[in-house]
């Protein structure tokens, strides 16, 4: 059985209003953005994107890279 650890990530800057970067000790996979209510409103594969396309508030960051997942927030200004 494969068991995933959790990888530790930086989302910077946060707050953030046009793009954000994610850091992390390994490569990053996908990250996927969640609004409060739980619903999927972007998904990348890269560690750098925008999201200007997403309204004022607060979210939830799910990053996978080869070594883990992890989540965080994030606020969008």
């Amino acid at each position: 059985m494969n068991s995933l650890e959790i990888e530790r990530f930086i989302i910077s800057p946060n707050p953030a209003t046009t793009t954000i970067e994610i850091t992390a000790n390994s490569v990053v996979e996908s990250v996927s953005i969640y609004n409060l209510l739980g619903s999927l409103v972007q998904v990348e594969n890269t560690a750098s994107f925008s999201i200007e396309s997403l309204p004022k508030g607060l979210y939830q960051v799910i990053v996978t890279t080869s070594k883990g997942i992890s989540q965080s927030r994030l606020m969008k200004q």
